[in-house]
C-alpha cells in the first residue's frame, strides 16, 4: 500500500496531483544520516576553502558557514571537531579550488 504523508494534500497534492503526493517509505523522524553526512563534508571543504584560500579569520568563517548551512556556530564547532580527523586528512591532502569546484559546481569557490 502507498503511504502518503501527512501535509501532502494541501502542498502536493493541491498544487500538482494526487500521483505525486505518494512519498519513498522512511522513518518518519525528518532526518537522514547520509544527507547529513555529505552535508558535513561539504561544511568541512567550505571551512578549508574559507581559513585557506579566502585566509578569513575563524570567527568571520564561522559567520559564513552559519549563513550558507542554517546551522549555528556551536554547532559547527561540534561538527569541526567530530571531524577532526577528516580535517587533518584535509590539511595533508590541501585540495585546490578546481578540485572543489568540480566535486560541488553549484558552489561558488
Amino acid at each position: 500500500m502507498e503511504r502518503v504523508r501527512r501535509g501532502s494534500v494541501k502542498l502536493v497534492q493541491g498544487l500538482f496531483g494526487p500521483e505525486e503526493a505518494v512519498m519513498p517509505e522512511g522513518d518518519g523522524r525528518g532526518r537522514n544520516d547520509a544527507l547529513a553526512a555529505m552535508r558535513n563534508e561539504l561544511l568541512l571543504y567550505r571551512y578549508w576553502y574559507y581559513m585557506k584560500h579566502k585566509n578569513y579569520r575563524y570567527d568571520f568563517a564561522l559567520h559564513r558557514l552559519e549563513r550558507e548551512f542554517y546551522v549555528s556556530q556551536r554547532r559547527i564547532i561540534d561538527l569541526l571537531d567530530e571531524e577532526h580527523d577528516q580535517l587533518v586528512a584535509l590539511r595533508s591532502e590541501q585540495p585546490t579550488i578546481a578540485v572543489m569546484r568540480q566535486r560541488w559546481p553549484h558552489w561558488v569557490w
